[in-house]
């Protein structure tokens, strides 16, 4: 179950990850606490990630991105 919880997202989102929770047998409350910890954790990860790796991608010392350059 906790697998499901942290990985379903990724690939099915995690609205059909909590119903395949529940019909694989899970409880409501243990599939409520692992998606709540899931979707927090996910939160975390791709907010970090936004915010440390925005300034890699938009601008280096040239005064373009990565993205810019990958473009032009």
């Amino acid at each position: 179950m906790p697998g499901l919880a942290f990985i379903g997202p990724f690939f099915v989102g995690s609205h059909l990850t909590a119903l395949l929770a529940i019909s694989f047998g899970g409880t409501r409350s243990k599939t409520l606490a692992l998606m709540t910890a899931s979707i927090a954790t996910w939160a975390i990860l791709l907010g970090s990630a936004a915010y440390f790796g925005f300034d890699f991608l938009v601008k280096d010392e040239d005064g373009f991105g990565f993205i810019t350059r990958l473009l032009n």
